[in-house]
């Protein structure tokens, strides 16, 4: 593949990306092949390096989708950005031990996602739970309006923190993403170093 074929085709495939942004990745990989060259690389050697224009585009990604997630934390960007790492150890570096990590990594997002979703159920639950007593309280108070107005007041405290609560619960959770695709990406760089 010639280094116009591969540029081309880098193009293409950051379909993601505004034009702009995919200006800045390909000429930063072109200058990357242009330092290589001035020190005496072949465009064979500089391929061989970087690997496909696929791979290229799965690196790309990643750094994308994480600062994207970093610029607007939100579980969409979250999703997203972990579909990119795990494309990240798609790449053919060492597959045994790619294979590993990736099994690695699904047993530890599924039990961040299992305790996020308990923890959201749980939530779910005790706001039905504070909605039901919000309606006796508020029939309450036809008879008994000092009990019927300060239970009323707890349960609209209590109903405020269980929003705080799924907020903070939605955020952490963004975070976490965001930590662990930093992770993937420095084991997966590592990885190809050593290549």
């Amino acid at each position: 593949m010639t280094q116009d074929d591969f540029f081309n085709e880098l193009e293409k495939k950051l379909h993601f990306m505004s034009d702009t942004e995919k200006n800045e990745a390909i000429n930063y990989y072109k200058e990357y092949v242009f330092e290589a060259e001035a020190s005496g690389k072949l465009w064979d050697e500089i391929y061989n390096s970087l690997g496909s224009p696929k791979d290229v585009v799965v690196i790309i990604q990643a750094d994308y989708r994480i600062n994207k997630a970093k610029e607007k934390p939100s579980l969409r960007n979250s999703v997203k950005l972990l579909i990119a790492v795990l494309g990240l150890c798609a790449l053919p570096t060492a597959l045994p031990l790619a294979i590993v990590l990736l099994a690695v990594i699904i047993a530890i997002v599924v039990a961040i996602f299992a305790c996020l979703v308990s923890i959201g159920v749980v939530v779910i639950v005790f706001f039905s739970i504070a909605f039901s007593m919000i309606s006796t309280s508020i029939t309450m108070i036809g008879t008994d309006p000092v009990s019927g107005i300060g239970l009323l007041g707890l349960c609209l405290i209590a109903t405020g923190l269980l929003i705080l609560t799924g907020y903070g619960i939605m955020r952490i959770s963004s975070h976490i993403i965001v930590l662990l695709a930093n992770f993937i990406k420095k084991i997966n760089e590592g990885l190809r170093r050593k290549k």
